[in-house]
């Protein structure tokens, strides 16, 4: 079951935070189908179609909150702030289409002038992680040199990693990307090859230290005026 070997592969890696990208959901699909232990569930589903759609996993140990305002309506993306170490962060989650427009880029563009001109929200440190449909291992792509320019113009490090899929034919192809701010210390990111879905799933590594147990509370009683004798 692909929410099992999603839930254990988090578990395995230690995962804070997981993007998952083209979904599939719907409205006919609700939140505790999907949901994980000790995790909180954001979602964006494609609206008037079928596919697509993004979502994104947040450990409970870590402050977070959905960030609507983020969102472009021409993009499958969203965003959220994540606080760790009294740090905020920004997380996306995008999604293209293999035979989106080449408008898209343009939107993509918008968006991240619309994230960067907002002066509470530029100093944060940015992740976009997803299916961008690039592959990065063919240099005369022409959607790699809009990312390429994308990336360029704001700051933006694309993580690199070994193929992310292989068509049925063994061709392999890089098209599960991170892109990251430099404000963020990444020590690695990789490709697993995990069975979760037909694109192995990227893990990025960062040196931010989390918080490994769940808050909880005690209580407690002052007993200095308690009458011993009535207690017994």
């Amino acid at each position: 079951h692909k929410h099992t070997e999603l839930y254990n592969f988090i578990t395995l890696h230690n995962i804070h935070v997981m993007a998952v990208a083209e979904t599939w959901l719907d409205h006919t699909v609700s939140d505790n189908e999907i949901s994980l232990p000790n995790f909180r569930l954001f979602r964006r589903d494609r609206v008037g179609q079928r596919g697509g759609g993004v979502c994104i996993y947040v450990s409970t140990t870590i402050p977070a909150k959905l960030r609507p305002d983020l969102n472009h309506p021409e993009l499958e993306n969203m965003y959220i702030e994540a606080t760790v170490g009294n740090q905020p962060h920004l997380v996306g989650c995008f999604y293209r289409p293999p035979s989106a427009h080449v408008d898209l880029w343009l939107n993509m563009t918008e968006n991240l002038d619309s994230v960067g001109m907002q002066q509470a929200d530029c100093q944060k440190p940015l992740i976009i992680l997803g299916d961008f449909n690039v592959n990065t291992l063919q240099l005369n792509n022409a959607n790699l040199r809009h990312l390429n320019g994308i990336c360029s113009d704001h700051n933006l490090a694309m993580q690199q990693t070994a193929p992310t899929h292989y068509s049925p034919t063994g061709v392999p192809s890089t098209l599960d990307l991170a892109l990251v701010s430099p404000a963020l210390p990444v020590k690695d990111c990789i490709a697993h090859n995990a069975c979760i879905s037909d694109h192995l799933p990227i893990v990025l590594s960062t040196s931010i230290v989390v918080p490994s147990k769940h808050p909880h509370t005690r209580e407690g009683r002052n007993l200095r005026r308690i009458d011993m004798a009535t207690f017994q």
